[in-house]
């Protein structure tokens, strides 16, 4: 694997959905992610990368400003780690995060929806990222490339925002979201102020949604594992005897 400092950071042009202050996007998820240390929890839990030891890079697919990352290397400070997120201030934040463990990850910058390295990976795993991405087509061509980036009977688990009642945001999920918020101390008005400004950056689906596309891309026990409000962890694998067929969207 390279050395960070020899990867080669390739720029993305054109509009960047995930593109967002990194400052801010901290902000973010410790005002009105309360469920961020579950979340982490559930992933590595779901990909059991505590009791196992990964002879192929684990992914982080969305690094954003590596809290994910931050978390995999404290439980295995050697793990073999890549990065990959399509906005440059997100990667110099990532970095930062990991201090000198940075020198070892692989990072790259990169369109997330059309990211995929044939076989490389035996675990993929992505932190509230993929709710930003533009569009349904995008997220369902997410599945099929991390099928095609995994090795067979590797995992694909990932966090984002479920659709429970968006539109109003009246629903039991979003009102428990709303008492969760508030009791770490966020406003009426800071809630408010959210939905003003940053939730239309977020575009959830149904669980449904998201388990027919990793079913469709060829996945295999594909689960939501773990939820609690308006999140939701889901877990894939991709079969030891199935082989993705063509080539991966890379356009």
């Amino acid at each position: 694997m390279m050395n960070a400092t020899q990867a080669a950071v390739q720029p993305v042009t054109g509009l960047l959905p995930l593109s967002r202050d990194p400052e801010a996007f901290d902000r973010e998820i410790r005002r009105f992610v309360p469920c961020q240390a579950d979340i982490l929890d559930s992933l590595l839990e779901a990909m059991l990368l505590t009791d196992s030891d990964c002879s192929s890079p684990v992914l982080d697919l969305g690094c954003r400003t590596g809290i994910l990352s931050s978390r995999l290397l404290e439980e295995k400070p050697y793990l073999k780690l890549a990065a990959v997120d399509q906005d440059q201030a997100m990667i110099r934040a990532a970095r930062e995060r990991l201090g000198q463990s940075a020198e070892w990850v692989e990072f790259e910058c990169r369109r997330v929806s059309r990211y995929a390295r044939a076989a490389a990976f035996d675990y993929i795993l992505s932190n509230l990222a993929l709710h930003f991405l533009n569009t349904p087509e995008e997220m369902d061509t997410v599945c099929r490339n991390a099928f095609w980036s995994l090795r067979p009977g590797g995992i694909f688990a990932f966090s984002v925002m479920l659709d429970e009642d968006t539109a109003g945001g009246k629903g039991t999920a979003w009102k428990d979201w709303d008492r969760q918020v508030m009791g770490m101390g966020a406003s009426r008005r800071d809630v408010q102020e959210w939905f003003l400004y940053s939730r239309p950056a977020y575009r959830p689906v149904p669980r449904e949604t998201w388990l027919t596309w990793l079913r469709r891309a060829g996945f295999v026990h594909c689960e939501l594992v773990w939820s609690d409000s308006i999140f939701g962890t889901f877990w894939a694998k991709r079969p030891a005897n199935k082989f993705p067929a063509g080539s991966p969207d890379l356009s």
